[in-house]
């Protein structure tokens, strides 16, 4: 009740607040966020010379670059060599600044380019490390 309580009188047209009802907020459905599964993985790595690895792979495989890139994270020079016939490859980063120091980061087989997939290119040949393991 709405009233002066000086005169303790209500005045004549008030009237009592419409009643407030509870609504409920249509919630929108969010869709669910799906988070890869993502961890830190230590490996080890080979690294020499940057002269003395080049001419390893180029002289053993007959591997060419293919793509030089900057790495997104610490900005080294990474360098992708392979062999399109016999399907070797081989991806080197320069961490030093000079240029000096190249690391193996990875080797393989059967490599492919996009515009060879279909064709005979696609065969490869095994890497040579792993006759010798063998």
């Amino acid at each position: 009740m709405v009233g002066c309580q000086t005169t303790d009188t209500t005045p004549k047209d008030v009237s009592s607040p419409a009643k407030v009802e509870k609504t409920q907020k249509e919630e929108k459905e969010q869709p669910e966020l799906v988070l890869p599964r993502a961890m830190v993985v230590s490996k080890p790595v080979l690294c020499g010379d940057a002269t003395t690895v080049l001419e390893g792979v180029v002289s053993t495989h007959k591997e060419k670059p293919i793509a030089w890139w900057n790495d997104g994270t610490y900005g080294h020079k990474v360098l992708l060599v392979a062999n399109r016939e016999t399907g070797t490859m081989t991806v080197l980063e320069y961490p030093s600044k000079k240029g000096d120091l190249s690391c193996f980061l990875s080797v393989g087989e059967n490599f492919t380019l996009s515009e060879d997939i279909g064709t005979e290119k696609t065969k490869g040949n095994p890497v040579l490390y792993k006759k010798v393991l063998d």
